[in-house]
């Protein structure tokens, strides 16, 4: 799931979640690839939740964001699994594909014969929009497209607690 941080401290944060949870229940936060906070939710008001870290953190290495791991990988957003038709339009010809997992930069898609790296791409998600991209790479399965210009967050976690499919309803 994705969320928004409103603010932090040593002994918590206070998150604005896509996804419904409980006071009492377990969640870890991860702000990039390399850092987990794990605590549990101590207050909600709506979708803003109060989480309490199970141990303080430093808040200066925490809210710090070097480009890059010592080991040289590039850091990236957060990416959510999703699913929904994705409309990909180029050149003078257009596939329907299925999506696997977007964030703010790009999205996973079913690969198709016709996606080849470097191909520029305009694609259409239902309520979400239309964006430019272009292929960055493929499998026989899968390919990725990288947008052309940020996805804003508040956009993305709009569409995706929409594509949250509601418990039905107890008789």
């Amino acid at each position: 799931m994705l969320g928004i941080v409103r603010n932090i401290s040593n002994g918590g944060m206070m998150i604005d979640l896509c996804a419904p949870i409980d006071i009492g229940g377990r969640l870890t936060v991860s702000l990039d690839e390399a850092q987990s906070l794990p605590g549990r939710i101590v207050w909600k008001k709506g979708s803003v939740l109060g989480l309490q870290f199970h141990n303080s953190v430093d808040i200066a290495n925490v809210i710090s964001k070097p480009g890059a791991f010592p080991n040289g990988k590039i850091r990236r957003k957060p990416r959510v699994v999703a699913a929904a038709p994705v409309f990909i339009a180029f050149e003078a010809s257009s596939l329907i594909t299925h999506l696997y997992d977007i964030s703010q930069n790009g999205l996973k898609v079913a690969m198709d014969d016709k996606l080849h790296v470097d191909k520029k791409v305009v694609i259409k998600i239902d309520d979400l929009g239309s964006f430019n991209a272009s292929v960055q790479w493929t499998t026989t399965d899968y390919a990725g497209l990288r947008l052309t210009n940020e996805l804003p967050l508040r956009d993305l976690i709009a569409w995706l607690a929409k594509q949250q499919t509601p418990e039905p309803a107890s008789r």
